[in-house]
């Protein structure tokens, strides 16, 4: 990842950001069946979908740097 980091635009690093945040959260409601976010909503029906639009716009941008169709990354 760290060598990835470099060559990343700061789009696409708040992307990654986004992504590392959401495997955390699926792995905490996996492991211990805690959903930090639904208690931190509320139960928020809202706030639960904006949060799943958030992943997947950030999932789509990652893929665009990994795929090399970013043009403000920097890919060797």
């Amino acid at each position: 990842f760290r060598s990835m980091k470099k060559h990343m635009c700061g789009v696409c690093s708040i992307c990654a950001i986004v992504l590392a945040i959401a495997g955390l959260h699926f792995l905490l409601m996996g492991i211990a069946g805690y959903d930090l976010l639904g208690m931190l909503s509320g139960g928020s029906d809202t706030v639960m979908r904006i949060y799943d639009i958030l992943i997947a716009i950030a999932t789509l941008g990652v893929i665009g740097s990994a795929t090399g169709k970013c043009k403000m990354c920097k890919h060797e």
